[in-house]
């Protein structure tokens, strides 16, 4: 969870812990990219106005760092018109969430989201073995 307010940070990736996620707060864009390198997140909930680095530098940075279809990023922010959504897209997030928004809605969203990793982290450990036997 990266968010420049610290509250919300600290409070969400509470609430994310309390689900059974394994969850590290950032409050910058160079924090979050800290973060990143050391716990390795499948999946990033990121605030597109901070200062300094901003989400959308930010999500580029991290994409980066991972190996593709590795890391879910998602917008989580304020900004929800269709030229935020559009903007972010570009930017590489994967999905946009406007907040505030419904803890159990963004929990169900996330639990989607990690199922559709686990899925993606299966087929691929699969077609690995396959090739290798033969």
């Amino acid at each position: 969870m990266v968010d420049d307010s610290v509250d919300a940070a600290n409070g969400l990736a509470a609430v994310l812990s309390s689900a059974d996620y394994e969850a590290r707060a950032a409050y910058d864009g160079c924090s979050a990219l800290k973060v990143a390198t050391s716990f390795r997140p499948h999946l990033v909930l990121l605030d597109i106005e901070m200062p300094g680095m901003d989400g959308y530098a930010t999500a580029h940075e991290l994409r980066q760092l991972a190996p593709p279809d590795s890391q879910v990023l998602v917008a989580y922010t304020a900004k929800s018109d269709s030229g935020s959504v559009a903007a972010a897209a570009r930017a590489g997030f994967d999905l946009h969430v406007g907040k505030p928004c419904e803890m159990r809605d963004l929990l169900q969203l996330l639990e989607r989201t990690v199922s559709t990793l686990k899925y993606r982290s299966a087929s691929e450990s699969l077609r690995r073995r396959h090739r290798a036997n033969g």
